[in-house]
C-alpha cells in the first residue's frame, strides 16, 4: 500500500493526479483540504 501527499491538489495537474490516485487500489489513504483565505 502506498500513501501519497499532493500539494496543489486543487490545481490543474494536481486535480488530474488526484482523480488518478482515487482509482488506484494500491493507494490506501487520500486526504485533501482546501484553505480559504
Amino acid at each position: 500500500m502506498s500513501q501519497v501527499l499532493i500539494t496543489g491538489a486543487t490545481g490543474l495537474v494536481g486535480g488530474h493526479l488526484l482523480r488518478m490516485l482515487i482509482n488506484t487500489p494500491q493507494v490506501s489513504a487520500i486526504a485533501a483540504r482546501r484553505v480559504v483565505r
